[in-house]
C-alpha cells in the first residue's frame, strides 16, 4: 500500500485589526443595508485597502458594523439619524508584502 503525500505551503502573515469610525447621515440605513448587501463590506474593504500601500481589498475583512446614535443639538431630546458607524476590520497581509510596503502597527492604525 502506498501512502499519498500532500504538499503544503506555509506562509507567514501579519494580522492587523482595528476599528474605523465613520460619521454618516443615516447610520441605521447603512447598518440595515450592510446586513443585506455584501457590496457595503466590499466598498469599506476597498477604502481601507486604498489607504494602505501594498494592501489589496481581498486582504481586508469587515467583521462588523455597529451604529451609535447621538443627540442632535438642534432638536433637544430627539435622536438624529446621523451618527457614527464603527467598522471593525481585520487585515491579513503576507509578511513579505508588509515588509516591502513598510506596513507596521503604527502605519496601519493611525
Amino acid at each position: 500500500t502506498s501512502r499519498g503525500t500532500e504538499a503544503s505551503t506555509k506562509y507567514e502573515v501579519l494580522v492587523f485589526s482595528g476599528n474605523l469610525v465613520l460619521q454618516v447621515t443615516n447610520a441605521s440605513a447603512l447598518i440595515s443595508k450592510y446586513d443585506s448587501d455584501p457590496a457595503i463590506a466590499k466598498a469599506l474593504a476597498q477604502g481601507i485597502a486604498d489607504a494602505l500601500p501594498g494592501v489589496e481589498s481581498d486582504m481586508v475583512d469587515i467583521l462588523s458594523l455597529l451604529a451609535s446614535r447621538r443627540l442632535n443639538a438642534a432638536a433637544t431630546r430627539l435622536l438624529s439619524l446621523s451618527g457614527n458607524v464603527n467598522a471593525e476590520y481585520r487585515i491579513i497581509v503576507p509578511s513579505s508584502t508588509a515588509a516591502s510596503a513598510d506596513l507596521t502597527t503604527t502605519t496601519v492604525v493611525r
